[in-house]
C-alpha cells in the first residue's frame, strides 16, 4: 500500500473510534479523501456484495470485499477503499448502521462517491446482485465516475478493465 494511502486509513481509522452515528462515520471517511486529493487526482472505491446474502453473511461478505479492495489496490496508483476498510460488525452496531434502510446507505455512499471526489469505482463479482452496488453504478453514470469490472483468480490475483456505464442500463 502506498505510504499516503496508509496514512489516509489511520487517519480514518483514528475518526472511527469516536464515531457514534454513520453520519460521523461519513463526516471523517469524506474528510479524509478531500485531504487525499491534494497528493492524488484519483481515488478509489470497491463495490460488491455485503447485505444481499442476509444479515448473518454480512461480517463474511465485508472480509471478502476487504481482501478484494486490498487486491485492487496493489494493482492502483491512488488509494482505493471499499466499505469494508470503513465499517466491521462492530462499528456497524455501535453507530446504528445495522439499523439504515437501503435508501439510507444509498445516500450515505452517494455522498462519499460525490463529496470525497471518487474518481473510479471497481465492481466485484456478483455485484449485480446488491442494492447498494446496483445504486452505485447508477451515481457512477451520473456523476461520471470511471468503472471497472473485477474478476478475480484468487485473493491475490485480479483482472480489472473498464465497464462501460451503458452495459447495465
Amino acid at each position: 500500500m502506498l505510504p499516503e494511502c496508509s496514512h489516509m486509513f489511520s487517519e480514518i481509522k483514528k475518526a472511527l473510534e469516536k464515531a457514534s452515528t454513520v453520519e460521523e462515520v461519513g463526516d471523517a471517511l469524506v474528510s479524509a479523501l478531500k485531504r487525499q486529493g491534494v497528493i492524488y487526482t484519483r481515488r478509489g472505491f470497491v463495490s460488491g456484495i455485503i447485505s444481499s446474502d442476509g444479515r448473518e453473511k454480512i461480517a463474511g461478505n465485508l472480509d471478502v470485499l476487504r481482501r478484494r479492495a486490498e487486491a485492487i489496490r496493489r494493482k492502483s496508483r491512488f488509494p482505493v477503499l471499499s466499505a469494508a476498510c470503513v465499517f466491521n460488525v462492530d462499528l456497524l452496531k455501535r453507530t446504528g448502521g445495522l439499523a439504515y434502510s437501503d435508501p439510507q446507505w444509498f445516500a450515505f455512499w452517494r455522498r462519499v462517491l460525490r463529496e470525497g471526489r471518487i474518481t473510479d469505482l471497481y465492481f466485484t463479482p456478483r455485484w449485480e446482485e446488491s442494492r447498494g452496488a446496483r445504486d452505485e453504478f447508477e451515481a457512477a453514470r451520473e456523476l461520471s465516475i470511471r468503472t471497472h469490472q473485477a474478476v478475480f483468480l484468487d485473493d491475490e490475483k485480479v483482472f480489472v478493465y473498464p465497464l462501460s456505464l451503458k452495459e447495465k442500463a
